[in-house]
C-alpha cells in the first residue's frame, strides 16, 4: 500500500467506501413528478458538483430531444416554461445557484436540488421542489460528485425511451462496480503513487479528449488544486489545438521545468482529435517536464468515466502525501466562501 501523509478528514477511507453509497442511489427511486416532456433541462451548479453536472450534461445530450443548458455563472437566465431546473449545492448555501434556483421557482419550473445540508434544502421543499439528497457525511463537497452525477442521471432517465434508460442504469451500474473496483485495488493505488513521483513538484495540465474524459480532465485539475494544493488546469480538444498549443512557442526552457501534462481519453475521441492529440503529444514532450496519459476502461464512456474518477482521485490523494500535504482541508476555499456570503 502507498505510504501515507496525513489525511485528517479520511478522504482514501471514504473513497474506498464510496461505492456503497453510490449503490444506494442507484437503488432511490427517482425525483418523481419530473415532467415527462420538459421544453428545456438547465443544469445549475459549480465547483465539484458543477464537474458533476458537465458529466450529466454530456451523457444525455446525445439522447434527449430536449436542450441541455449548463448554468453555472450569476448570468441571469430567463428559464423556459414548462422546464425542469436541477441545482447541485453540497452545503446548500451557494449564493449564485440560490438566486437561480429562485428566479426558477418565480418562471414556474420544476426545481430539484442535489443537497447535503444547509438552507436551500428548507427553502426548495417550502416551495415544493424536490429533493436529491446526498451523504452529508461526506468529506467535503468534492467527494459527492460521483454521488451527484448517479442521483442526478437517475432521476431523469425516465427522460428516455425504455431501452434508454435500462442501458443508462447498467452502466451506471457498471461504473461504480469498476470504480469499487479500481479503489480497492492495491496496485492501482502502487501505480498512482508512481505517477505522483513522477508529476513531483510540478503543475499539471490536464489535457481532456473525448466528451466525458474532457470532463475528467476539469475533475484532476480541481482535485490536484484541493488535495495536493498544487496548481493545476485543464484543457479540452480540439480548442486546445486551436491555440493554447502555441503558446508554449517561446517557453520552453520555462514550461519543462514546471509542467507536466496528463492526458485523458476515453472512447468517444472523434479521429481528428486523436489525430491532434498525436501531433501536439510530440510537441509536449520538448516542452514540458514528462507526459502521462491515462485511458478509461469499461464498456461504455459513462463507466470509462467512473474509472477516470477513479484514476484522477488516486492520483491527486497521491501526490497530496507525496508531497506532504494533508488532502482535507481548504481553508482558502472556505475564506472565499465567507467572504462571498458577507453582507
Amino acid at each position: 500500500m502507498v505510504d501515507e501523509a496525513v489525511d485528517s478528514l479520511g478522504c482514501k477511507e471514504y473513497l474506498q467506501g464510496l461505492a456503497k453509497m453510490l449503490n444506494l442511489s442507484l437503488q432511490q427511486p427517482a425525483a418523481g413528478g419530473v415532467i415527462a416532456q420538459p421544453s428545456a433541462i438547465y443544469l445549475v451548479g459549480t465547483g465539484a458538483l458543477g464537474v458533476g453536472l458537465d458529466a450529466v450534461a454530456a451523457v444525455l445530450s446525445p439522447s434527449v430531444s430536449v436542450p441541455i443548458v449548463r448554468v453555472q455563472s450569476h448570468a441571469v437566465v430567463r428559464f423556459a416554461p414548462q422546464s425542469v431546473v436541477i441545482g447541485a449545492s453540497f452545503a446548500g448555501d451557494t449564493p449564485e445557484t440560490t438566486e437561480h434556483l429562485l428566479r426558477a421557482f418565480d418562471a414556474g419550473a420544476t426545481v430539484v436540488l442535489a443537497a447535503a445540508h444547509g438552507p436551500l434544502i428548507e427553502l426548495v421543499a417550502s416551495r415544493g421542489g424536490k429533493l436529491l439528497r446526498l451523504d452529508d457525511k461526506a468529506p467535503g463537497p468534492r467527494w459527492a460528485m460521483l454521488q451527484s452525477v448517479v442521483a442526478t442521471l437517475s432521476a431523469l432517465a425516465d427522460l428516455l425511451t425504455s431501452s434508454e434508460s435500462q442501458q443508462l442504469l447498467q452502466s451506471l451500474h457498471d461504473g461504480v462496480v469498476g470504480f469499487d473496483k479500481r479503489m480497492l485495488d492495491d496496485s492501482s493505488w502502487e501505480h498512482a503513487a508512481k505517477l505522483a513521483r513522477r508529476i513531483d513538484r510540478t503543475m499539471v495540465l490536464a489535457l481532456g479528449s473525448g466528451e466525458l474524459a474532457g470532463v475528467a480532465a476539469h475533475r484532476l485539475a480541481s482535485q490536484v488544486e484541493e488535495n495536493a494544493k498544487t496548481f493545476a488546469v485543464s484543457f479540452d480538444y480540439p480548442e486546445l489545438g486551436y491555440s493554447t498549443v502555441a503558446g508554449f512557442g517561446q517557453c520552453g526552457d520555462l514550461t519543462r521545468q514546471v509542467f507536466t501534462a496528463v492526458e485523458l481519453c476515453d472512447d468517444s475521441e472523434v479521429p481528428a482529435d486523436a489525430r491532434r492529440r498525436a501531433v501536439v503529444a510530440d510537441i509536449l514532450d520538448e516542452q514540458v517536464a514528462t507526459r502521462i496519459t491515462l485511458t478509461g476502461e469499461g464498456e461504455s464512456t459513462l463507466e470509462q468515466f467512473f474509472d477516470l474518477v477513479a484514476q484522477v482521485d488516486q492520483l491527486s490523494l497521491c501526490l497530496a502525501a507525496h508531497v506532504g500535504i494533508d488532502p482535507g482541508p481548504v481553508p482558502t476555499i472556505v475564506e472565499v466562501k465567507q467572504a462571498a456570503a458577507a453582507k
